[in-house]
């Protein structure tokens, strides 16, 4: 019950608040501590010092046509997650569930905890958990001068073309700042999202970004932790911004601008392969390839 309702206080704000806010106002005392290290209920980042709670579920919404329930996925319709409605159901008839108080639905909802969400709160949670349900941002369009950076697809690019420094922090730069824009309207569009949603996209994919850093470091961690002692806090990529008794050291996304830096580079004997899933390694002239960790996706800042 208590895990519950600090899920639905970080859905209220987005999906994310400061851990500050969490360990000073919801009277649960040492309680919250156990709380919030739950990962798979909570992502803890560190951006810039300021120590973060982001709220995420490995529930996911089921794609597979005609399924049985084998899935463990929810069984919903895009649309009626993203609106309470569907403009397909009353004009040619749409296949999906619109039911979320369903049988199996409530099924899955209590084996993940999340019975008790509204629709809204368990759309604002997919959001940012579910990586399939919202169109990825082209990182080719983040990388080099230009209108379109090195994306020669152009607005016929089927990934958005938003400005990733501005998902993090203020940004003056000439990429696109605007979900509204015609290019990511369209694909936003295209994909089923709803005008309603456009006003916060701008922090879910901050927190999608934070999620998926604070996975690859504890991957890292836990490999490193297996190969080697354990690193103190300036060489493990941990933040010690922390005061907390009982709360694990939170990652800590403040990364230098190089490190989130992405883009392609064609040809052998460049420095770095860098493509839409990131560093991919040093090709040399003689054609080896030499791998080097995963980089951050982009820096992250509220």
């Amino acid at each position: 019950m208590m895990e519950t309702e600090v899920l639905k206080i970080i859905l209220a704000s987005q999906g994310a608040v400061d851990t500050d806010y969490l360990m000073s106002n919801i009277g649960y005392g040492d309680s919250t501590n156990a709380i919030i290290t739950n990962r798979e209920k909570f992502a803890l980042c560190s951006p810039f010092g300021q120590p973060k709670v982001v709220a995420r579920t490995s529930l996911k919404l089921c794609r597979v046509r005609g399924c049985t329930g084998s899935c463990k996925g929810l069984h919903l319709c895009k649309n009626f997650l993203f609106s309470g409605s569907c403009q397909f159901l009353s004009r040619r008839g749409c296949s999906s569930s619109h039911e979320l108080n369903s049988d199996y639905n409530q099924m899955i909802l209590k084996e993940h905890e999340l019975e008790s969400l509204s629709r809204a709160e368990l759309c604002t949670l997919l959001l940012q958990s579910d990586n399939l349900l919202l169109p990825a941002i082209c990182h080719d369009y983040n990388n080099g001068p230009g209108e379109y950076g090195i994306c020669q697809r152009g607005d016929g690019c089927e990934r958005l073309h938003i400005c990733e420094r501005y998902l993090n922090r203020d940004c003056n730069c000439h990429k696109i700042h605007d979900f509204s824009a015609p290019q990511p309207l369209q694909i936003l569009r295209s994909k089923g999202v709803p005008d309603s949603l456009i006003p916060s996209l701008k922090s879910t994919y901050a927190n999608k970004g934070a999620i998926r850093y604070a996975d690859r470091k504890r991957d890292e961690s836990n490999k490193g932790n297996r190969q080697r002692p354990q690193l103190n806090s300036t060489g493990s990529g941990f933040s010690a911004a922390t005061n907390y008794p009982g709360v694990v050291p939170s990652y800590d996304l403040h990364v230098q601008p190089h490190d989130w830096h992405r883009g392609r580079w064609r040809g052998r004997g460049r420095v770095g392969f860098r493509g839409n899933r990131g560093i991919r390694g040093h090709w040399s002239v003689s054609g080896n390839q030499d791998y080097y960790p995963a980089q951050p996706m982009y820096l992250y800042h509220w």
